[in-house]
């Protein structure tokens, strides 16, 4: 059965180097038409060609090369799909789209130390922020390779710093609030990342605890010292009875109204628990 000139077009449509029924090899299947009742085509020479006689098509020596269009946003998007092996393989093919023009005022981290985050006060010097090679806090901070830099997320960063807030023992009103606010006493120690900053408290902008490098100064707590009184209601000393604590001789002197009258007074200096 004789096939259509869509058919004949459809069968060619990939096709880049053909044999013809008559055995020669040609480029180009330009102008398609029907001769004699056979199909013919014009090749890149504007020779004619027989494509199909009596039921058998031209051989297809040699199909296009299919053109796909690769663009930088296709690529990057196969990148952020890919496991870390194939990640490594594309920064490597195309190594200009993933290279990193740092800026000051940013978060950084590297692949060669797990620990390493820096934020960018200026450019190549150590008078940066961050987490150093091991996972310590410095104020002196350089950068490693400017090549190994990467944006650090928020939530790398704020993980980071609640993790340092609580090794440095933050925790209910123990601290110089940096927002020179009244520090309050919240009833639990929740931390909060916002903008690059850590609160802690029940809520957000209660206590800012750190702010651009500067860790609020934790309040040293000191000893507290109390006296504990004990009085006796018989003269053997067989009967006695534990006042209370109190800061000082006034203090407990509010409560000898209350007492029946002492017979002997006792006290203790120590540090209550």
């Amino acid at each position: 059965m004789k096939p259509t000139l869509e058919e004949v077009q459809e069968y060619f449509k990939d096709a880049e180097i053909v044999e013809s029924v008559y055995k020669s090899e040609f480029t180009g299947l330009n102008t398609i038409h029907e001769f004699s009742g056979d199909w013919f085509c014009k090749d890149n020479s504007s020779r004619n060609r027989c494509i199909w006689r009596l039921g058998i098509y031209a051989k297809i020596i040699k199909t296009k090369t299919m053109k796909i269009e690769v663009t930088e946003e296709k690529i990057k998007g196969y990148y952020n799909d890919a496991c870390q092996s194939f990640k490594t393989r594309i920064e490597k093919d195309f190594p200009s789209l993933f290279k990193v023009t740092l800026q000051v005022g940013k978060w950084y981290k590297t692949k060669e130390y797990e620990n390493f985050l820096i934020f960018l006060k200026k450019d190549a010097d150590f008078s940066n922020y961050g987490f150093n090679t091991i996972g310590e806090w410095s104020n002196e901070l350089g950068m490693a390779s400017r090549d190994s830099l990467t944006p650090a997320t928020d939530e790398e960063v704020s993980t980071a710093l609640i993790a340092e807030a609580k090794r440095r023992g933050y925790k209910k009103g123990n601290h110089k609030c940096l927002s020179f606010c009244a520090t309050c006493n919240p009833v639990k120690s929740k931390y909060f990342f916002q903008l690059g900053d850590i609160w802690i408290g029940e809520t957000d902008k209660c206590n800012l605890i750190f702010e651009r490098g500067v860790w609020a100064e934790i309040i040293k707590e000191e000893p507290v010292y109390e006296w504990q009184y004990v009085y006796y209601d018989s003269e053997d000393e067989t009967h006695g009875l534990t006042v209370g604590f109190y800061k000082s001789k006034k203090d407990f002197s509010r409560r000898l109204y209350d007492l029946t009258p002492i017979h002997k007074l006792k006290e203790s200096k120590r540090i209550r628990e």
